[in-house]
């Protein structure tokens, strides 16, 4: 959601004023609330072969590891600098996330209307 903000919309100028960036931001704050951990799972998990290579940096507090899994059914967790990271997997879980995707799609709807209108999406 940051990429697609911070980046990938640079590349499209036309279609910004159609896009409502507060709609965008509030789902990036939800999905922060719902999962305060999230950034720090996505640098873990993206990294994990390096996070590996140099458990001191990453493994919690008197451990010597940084082992990423499922110690407990339901969660996934993670070291991510010296602190234990995790992730609900359950339903509850997945409504939220559903929420916060349906949310900050909704932003892009005006935009989409507008390139129908133009016929642009077919």
């Amino acid at each position: 959601m940051e990429k697609i903000q911070a980046v990938q919309l640079r590349k499209c100028p036309s279609l910004l004023p159609w896009i409502d960036s507060a709609v965008t931001r509030s789902a990036r704050k939800r999905l922060d609330d719902h999962f305060p951990d999230i950034e720090a799972l996505r640098h873990a998990t993206a990294h994990k072969g390096e996070n590996e290579v140099n458990p001191n940096a990453h493994a919690p507090e008197g451990q010597q590891f940084a082992l990423t899994g499922f110690r407990e059914p339901h969660r996934y967790s993670t070291p991510y600098l010296g602190k234990m990271r995790s992730l609900d997997i359950t339903n509850e879980s997945l409504i939220k996330v559903v929420e916060v995707v349906d949310a900050y799609l909704s932003a892009f709807e005006p935009a989409a209307e507008e390139l129908e209108r133009q016929g642009h999406l077919e």
